[in-house]
């Protein structure tokens, strides 16, 4: 699956970066676990990954609660572009660097899993769910657990899921993905709804609780 991912996406490099054989092995390697299931046709539609060697530098605009719109510059280790090419750090993904203590983190799954939700349009944390599956039912839990993390958030709450999962739906669906297959033992025993929702989805069962 990795080598066909290849022969359908390019691979750039950006910031002084020539990409090598290897990287693209593990960036594809990588991409290809949230689709192992589903298949390719999920990442249809786009051609392009731009590969930075460290964190890159993004314009930002956000509009403050006084209504006035700002701008800014700010670090990035990966974007997911809905119409067009993604983005990725190859210092947050190089398996022989030093990569910080992280806890079911994986920036390539976090980007995939942008494009995977996005794949009817939008990335809003609703991606095309199968026809066998109870689309009020993903509504009625990921709405309830992402409302609760906003909550827990706001409130300055130490909270056991990055909170950088409430700051969108569609990044809670990312960041939920990162532990599904990252940390899978940790998302079943912890929030056993989303992890066999998430099961249902991806098609897949990374974890089997030993009984």
């Amino acid at each position: 699956m990795a080598s066909r991912f290849l022969r359908q996406k390019v691979i750039n490099g950006a910031g002084g970066l020539e990409p090598t054989p290897w990287m693209a092995v593990v960036v594809a390697a990588q991409a290809c676990v949230p689709v192992l299931a589903l298949g390719l046709r999920w990442y249809r539609g786009w051609r392009e990954i731009l590969l930075y060697p460290q964190r890159f530098l993004v314009q930002e605009n956000w509009q403050g609660e006084d209504g006035v719109v700002h701008q800014g510059e700010e670090w990035h280790i990966g974007e997911a572009w809905e119409q067009g090419l993604l983005i990725l750090s190859w210092s947050e993904i190089d398996p022989d660097g030093e990569q910080p203590e992280s806890h079911g983190l994986n920036v390539v799954i976090h980007e995939f899993a942008h494009k995977i939700d996005a794949a009817n349009g939008h990335a809003d944390g609703y991606p095309p769910l199968h026809r066998d599956m109870n689309t009020p039912e993903w509504t009625k839990v990921f709405t309830h657990h992402y409302n609760n993390l906003v909550r827990e958030v706001e409130a300055g709450h130490e909270t056991d899921i990055d909170p950088y999962a409430a700051t969108h739906p569609a990044e809670f669906f990312a960041v939920l993905s990162e532990y599904f297959f990252c940390d899978p033992p940790w998302l079943a025993s912890r929030y056993p709804d989303l992890y066999q929702l998430l099961c249902r989805f991806y098609q897949q069962e990374p974890y089997t609780p030993r009984h």
